[in-house]
């Protein structure tokens, strides 16, 4: 009698123990597809043509698809066409027309490269000791996580930081240096305030003292930086809503790409990709196809 209660618990505990190892399993696969999913990088199109090509590689291809999930180290140009980047943390970058970027993205530390153009970065709340980047020839803007937009002038070799929320330390440091991991020593550095435009001149020499390559103003006087602000902050309002209402990272990046993009759709099949089309003058959205970030 002993032994068939013994048995029947026996069985009992192997089933619960198989039962907990099968849900486990299934809940750690579901992780590890999250976490698949959310480390792609993404380039979405959102005008003209965008071309994109792998460091080492001498061909640009067009992203036929948006969006079109990108290797790290790429380099993205916009020559004809506007384009939105999206990072594996959600902080977004967008890019002008005729411009160009090299998105170089860890962990804990994100580098964007920018040679040419006209770009606008969103950067998440970075924890301690990750960072954010963005360099130009000569130009090094580095923050923890803000809004702020950059353009550089291959013909003036000047660039130019504005900054739309919190804070960015710039720095001039040796024209032609290039992103490497490594800190580049500045040769001037300043804390650059929300609403104000930094035009930086090229450094070829340490200035004097008394000197300075920085030139600080408001931004509302700088056209260039003004026009481009302003049209990115109406976006900005739409994107803090969305950080007001979510809960998580997840969500927060699939409500980025519903609304912002307005590419996806969750159904019990996927992500689905959504494109908008003018029909008979009404805005129609029909499935395109589906994909997985």
């Amino acid at each position: 009698m002993y032994k068939t209660i013994f048995s029947v618990l026996f069985i009992g505990v192997l089933l619960f123990v198989g039962i907990f190892y099968f849900k486990y399993s299934q809940s750690s696969q579901k992780e590890l597809e999250v976490s698949k999913i959310s480390s792609n990088i993404l380039l979405y199109t959102e005008s003209g043509e965008v071309t994109f090509k792998t460091l080492g590689s001498n061909t640009f291809q067009v992203a036929s698809s948006s969006p079109t999930i990108i290797p790290n180290q790429t380099i993205v140009h916009t020559k004809i066409g506007k384009a939105s980047v999206l990072l594996p943390d959600n902080s977004t970058i967008s890019l002008d027309v005729n411009t160009e970027i090299t998105v170089n993205y860890s962990t804990t530390k994100t580098s964007i490269y920018q040679t040419l153009g006209t770009t606008y970065h969103r950067v998440q709340a970075l924890i301690t000791g990750d960072t954010y980047q963005v360099q130009t020839p000569g130009t090094l803007a580095a923050v923890r996580g803000t809004q702020f937009a950059v353009k550089y002038d291959t013909k003036t070799k000047k660039t130019k930081i504005a900054v739309t929320e919190n804070s960015v330390q710039v720095s001039t440091i040796p024209l032609g240096s290039e992103i490497t991991g490594t800190t580049t020593p500045p040769v001037e550095t300043i804390t650059l305030s929300e609403g104000k435009t930094v035009i930086v001149d090229k450094v070829e020499k340490v200035p004097e003292k008394g000197e300075s390559a920085m030139q600080i103003l408001d931004t509302t006087k700088d056209d260039d930086m003004r026009v481009w602000v302003e049209k990115n902050k109406k976006e900005d309002i739409q994107l803090e809503n969305i950080k007001q209402s979510t809960k998580d990272s997840d969500t927060l990046r699939s409500e980025i790409k519903r609304v912002i993009y307005d590419d996806i759709k969750y159904t019990k099949k996927g992500w689905v990709n959504r494109n908008r089309i003018l029909f008979n003058g009404k805005d129609k959205i029909y499935t395109l196809s589906l994909k997985k970030d």
